[in-house]
Order: C-alpha cells, then structure tokens, then sequence
C-alpha cells in the first residue's frame, strides 16, 4: 500500500508520513527488505527518532504532570523507560511517582512481547531477568543448565525478537570478574520494563530458586573469609537476600 502511494502520489501535493518501532522487527520481518527499497526512492527521507534523553525526559514528565517534578520522580521514569515515551506515559498514569509495579496497559504490551517467544526463551529469559539488566553468559548457563549449544540457540531466539541485546563490549565489573576465569559474554534487555516483566513472571518459588543457585554460584568464585571483589561480595549478597538466605547475605 505504501509503495502504491508513493508512486501514485509522485506528481500530487500530499506527504505521506509512516512510523514504525524499530526495536519491534526482527532481521527477517517482512517490513525489512521493502525498507530497505524504500530508502532508494529520491522523493523518500528517513528520521531516527533516539530514546529521550534524561533532559527530554524531564521535560515531558513536567508537561503529563502540569508542574515541575522531584528529581527523583525524573530519574526513577527515566531509568525504568529507558526513555521510551510511551513508557514514560503509562508509569506516571499508573503512578506518579513512576515507583510502582508495571501497570495493566503497559503490563498487556510487554506480555505480548514475551509471549511471543517460545517456551524455553521464556524461561530462559526469566533466568536472565533473575541476573538482573546484563545477565553475564558463564553464570547464565551455570544457573538454567542447558547444554551449551541450545542455550546459544535459544539465546539466538531472544536476540532475533529484539529482546535481548548482545555487549561487544561489556563494562560490568562482575563481568570482568567472571571473564578472568572463563572466556565470557554479556547481554543486555533490551528494555528495563521488559527485564521487570520477565522478572515478574516467575513463580515467587522460582525466583527464590533461582537467586539461591545464583548465590551459590557467585560464592564459588570467591572466599568470603578473604578479600573479595566488592561487585563479587554485593550481588552475592542481593541474591542471597531475595532467596532469604540471611546468613550467607550476612557474610557476603
């Protein structure tokens, strides 16, 4: 339809404007390729809209909420929206303060997303979402226990879904940590509502499962009788925590 428009319409005054969510097509979406034609048409132009920055996110929070907001109410929407605005609209219409759990609306656009992935992506997924924004390779194949070529495979499976992100260049210190034993990767959710969602659909039993192997596998690296990492001994201590295993989130 749109390349009947264009060509149909060459010679008339009328603009024909289309948006689309790049960060919602995979490699093999249809879209794609005719996109790909479309850049080649001299009556065509292409604009990359950027995610908002903290500034433009400040402006728009103050415009929905009709005055000017706390810094901290900016930065809480900022950092959950990643400065996606429709993000940004629905954490302040469920909440103001942008602290509260995903509300329905934007709860039915990231289920769909999720839903869309097979069985063991989800649960793949849950596990990373357990390791919090850039689950590290090593530990995420330690804690699901897939062989390691169908953990590729249904890591491939995420990425392609534009869910999950791969690091060139990972700057997690955990990170580094973990590589200086194993040659390692990193990956980021796309979406840190994305990464709440997966989070949000374990099984309170599952995640406290899942903390307790992350646990327990972050102690392996480490002698907490010794001097350790600080990133090492901290999320050590967090997933102890949320597993409530207070004796080992003491000692780490």
């Amino acid at each position: 339809l749109l390349a009947y428009l264009v060509h149909r319409l060459r010679t008339s005054r009328i603009q024909t404007i289309a948006a689309y969510r790049s960060d919602a097509l995979h490699r093999r979406h249809p879209p794609i390729p005719f996109l790909a034609e479309a850049e080649r048409w001299p009556t065509m132009e292409r604009l990359d809209l950027a995610r908002l920055d903290l500034a433009a996110t400040a402006q728009l929070v103050e415009g929905i909420l009709g005055r000017s907001p706390e810094r901290a109410i900016v930065d809480r929407t900022w950092q959950r929206s990643d400065g996606n605005p429709f993000f940004v609209e629905e954490l302040l219409a469920t909440d103001e303060q942008a602290a509260r759990p995903i509300g329905p609306t934007l709860r039915q656009v990231l289920d769909a997303r999720l839903g869309g992935l097979s069985e063991p992506a989800q649960r793949v997924l849950g596990a990373a979402a357990v390791l919090g924004r850039r689950p590290e390779h090593a530990l995420l194949e330690q804690l699901v226990g897939q062989p390691p070529d169908r953990l590729v495979a249904t890591l491939r499976e995420c990425v392609d879904a534009r869910v999950l992100v791969p690091l060139e260049h990972p700057t997690d210190p955990l990170t580094s940590v973990i590589r200086d034993r194993s040659a390692s990767t990193e990956y980021e959710f796309r979406h840190a509502l994305v990464q709440e969602a997966a989070y949000d659909e374990l099984l309170p039993a599952e995640r406290a499962r899942l903390h307790r192997r992350a646990a327990s596998l972050l102690v392996e690296l480490v002698d907490l009788t010794a001097d350790v990492p600080m990133t090492i001994a901290g999320a050590s201590a967090v997933h102890a925590e949320r597993a409530r295993d207070l004796p080992l989130a003491l000692r780490a």
